[in-house]
């Protein structure tokens, strides 16, 4: 076994290597989602209130821009799609529809996933491998969403799959091995 200046060889990979990238990949997922949140809360900041793309409305649209999740576009995909496709899955199971997103009801829906995204991202640094798990759920439900309620095809889910890669990165990554007290 090498020792490095008391640290075991394989500790000493995780401290060098392993750690600065996972502070580096859980930056890069709560700044995505810090942005995500601040759109879904209607916050003007980060580009959320950049005007709505018509493509992000109708997909076969010729408009010339590119849409980006701001406010605008994340209300419309949460009354038009959202709300439905997840009342689906509420009757599939037998329970009442009950979520709502749209003006009237304050966008509802929306300000429940930024609530749940907001606790993954604090928990992810506070208890990283609880968020990461929060942050996979959010992650798998909108790909799924993507698939079955927009019609979208995997090659359109590109930042979405590179938020689950790293968000299952983080859950699953070995634990860093403290040092009993008999070393």
């Amino acid at each position: 076994r090498r020792v490095h200046g008391g640290i075991e060889g394989s500790s000493f990979v995780i401290i060098l290597v392993m750690r600065p990238l996972y502070i580096l990949l859980s930056i890069i997922l709560s700044v995505v989602y810090v942005r995500s949140v601040v759109c879904k809360l209607g916050i003007p900041q980060l580009g959320c209130d950049s005007p709505l793309c018509q493509r992000a409305v109708d997909e076969t649209s010729k408009a010339d821009c590119q849409p980006t999740a701001n406010t605008l576009e994340v209300q419309h995909w949460c009354e038009k799609t959202w709300t439905a496709h997840l009342n689906n899955h509420l009757k599939s199971v037998g329970l009442e529809p009950f979520l709502r997103c749209s003006k009237n009801d304050d966008f509802m829906l929306l300000k429940l996933i930024a609530a749940i995204e907001i606790v993954g991202v604090l928990a992810l640094w506070l208890i990283p491998r609880f968020g990461a798990f929060i942050l996979a759920i959010v992650m798998v439900g909108a790909i799924e969403t993507h698939i079955v309620g927009h019609r979208h095809t995997i090659d359109h889910l590109g930042l979405q799959l590179a938020l689950l890669a790293i968000s299952l990165g983080i859950l699953f990554a070995p634990p860093s091995r403290k040092k009993s007290k008999n070393e």
